[in-house]
């Protein structure tokens, strides 16, 4: 009797045993998926101070404002960097996230349904990158909770351009992201400033093809920085 209930045991113990190693060895997708969280709709004082106003975001400084809209001339409203969901910063590629991810929730398209971040590198992160850029990317959480990477590019500076009816024209699907690049080509070359603009009309963000450029040099005779010629090339990348 006592044979007969050691050798039950061993059997329920063996058969948990290879139940536990079968599913340690189960292939990815044959575990149970992990449910995408869906994309809370943002109040629409948020939405509105998000989706009506022009947002500068200096990457190295960690900050970030919203002007124009209906703020008067001059006004600018402060806007806060923060720690971001893990859905998110996951989507970043791992070679990427060298240093901490933050960022701040920003509005692409302009539908309450969905939700977009800028995500940077905290400011304490130096960046080996020329000229003092850094990198960002541009995460989009859709309607069925999925995220998606929009854009990646480098910069000094980000700007999300108010949707106003001239912008649409070039960006119709969603808002024109402008790119601000700084620096210099040699030591006595002077100031170099690049603007140019990422444009989705087919669905997808587009890099951008032409660059405003301001080439200025300090003239030693006036005391002034003087500009010279501009090109639609960055002679920065």
């Amino acid at each position: 009797m006592i044979r007969q209930i050691i050798l039950s045991i061993s059997l329920i113990m063996t058969s948990v045993c290879f139940a536990f190693v079968a599913d340690a060895f189960k292939p990815v997708e044959a575990r149970e998926a992990v449910t995408p969280t869906k994309a809370q709709k943002i109040p629409q004082a948020e939405f509105a101070k998000l989706a009506k106003h022009t947002l500068i975001v200096p990457l190295a400084e960690g900050n970030a404002r919203a002007v124009g809209g209906e703020l008067k001339p001059e006004t600018s409203l402060p806007l806060k960097i923060t720690a971001l969901p893990k859905n998110i910063i996951s989507i970043i590629p791992a070679a990427q996230r060298v240093c901490q991810l933050v960022g701040l929730m920003v509005e692409t398209d302009n539908r309450i349904e969905t939700r977009e971040w800028l995500v940077m590198s905290e400011k304490k992160c130096l960046t080996k990158l020329p000229n003092g850029w850094r990198f960002f990317w541009v995460v989009q959480q859709g309607v069925d909770g999925k995220t998606r990477l929009l854009l990646s590019d480098k910069a000094d500076s980000i700007k999300l351009n108010e949707w106003t009816t001239e912008t649409k024209a070039d960006s119709p699907t969603q808002r024109a992201i402008s790119v601000i690049r700084a620096g210099r080509t040699c030591a006595n070359c002077g100031s170099i400033h690049c603007e140019g603009s990422w444009v989705n009309k087919r669905g997808a963000y587009q890099r951008p093809s032409q660059f405003l450029v301001e080439h200025t040099v300090y003239d030693p005779m006036s005391g002034l920085e003087q500009s010279l010629d501009v090109s639609a090339k960055c002679p920065l990348d």
